[in-house]
């Protein structure tokens, strides 16, 4: 495994606009099947909406509400995050936006397919800081980028006046116990006896 530079080591930058083929790979990683359950197993079609959306100003998945680490000028590692009474305005303008980079058939589908995962996910409060996507490149795993970008979360978190973090993990992604040694817990845990395809859920929880 490659070292982390010494320049590159805590250097948290703003994401780019620019950084969309990157972003989408690193986002996608947080969980292959979650995507693959969204988007039917169409690799091409994540790719559109992810790169399309990234680029695009003010929604939940775009560089404005992220913060990367770089070497050599690529995102080795990301973390998307916003208070939770922004949520809702950011979640508009991203359906409204995918418009723009899937056609209405398989936009409809994908919709429906989130609404489902809509049902795990449990209300975020407002005074919250929910952690959307924290992500690092698989040849980077291990060299602490992880914990440094959990460090950042506080800060971001109190910036933006908020006395809580949140965050959404399946039960199964290894993260789950980084984000406890990190003094996570466990506030709810959900799933789809239906859908088995899908894992079951956690929201965890942190004070600041």
């Amino acid at each position: 495994m490659a070292a982390v530079s010494t320049a590159d080591r805590g250097a948290i930058v703003p994401a780019g606009a620019g950084e969309a083929r990157a972003a989408a790979a690193l986002i996608h990683q947080t969980d292959p099947g979650v995507w693959d359950y969204l988007f039917r197993a169409d690799r091409a079609a994540y790719d559109r909406f992810a790169m399309g959306l990234w680029a695009r100003p003010g929604n939940n998945f775009s560089f404005t509400e992220t913060v990367v680490v770089r070497d050599r000028g690529e995102p080795v590692a990301l973390e998307m995050g916003y208070r939770g009474d922004a949520e809702l305005a950011l979640r508009q303008r991203m359906r409204a936006e995918a418009t723009a980079f899937l056609p209405e058939q398989d936009l409809e589908p994908l919709l429906s397919q989130a609404r489902d995962i809509d049902y795990l996910a449990p209300h975020i409060p407002g005074n919250a800081y929910y952690v959307h996507f924290l992500s690092v490149r698989p040849d980077r795993q291990g060299s602490g980028l992880g914990r440094l970008l959990l460090e950042n979360v506080w800060r971001r978190a109190d910036r933006l006046g908020c006395d809580e973090v949140h965050l959404d993990v399946y039960t199964d992604n290894p993260a789950v116990d980084l984000y406890r040694a990190f003094g996570f817990r466990v506030a709810v845990e959900s799933r789809f006896p239906h859908k088995p395809g899908l894992p079951a859920h956690y929201r965890m929880v942190r004070p600041l």
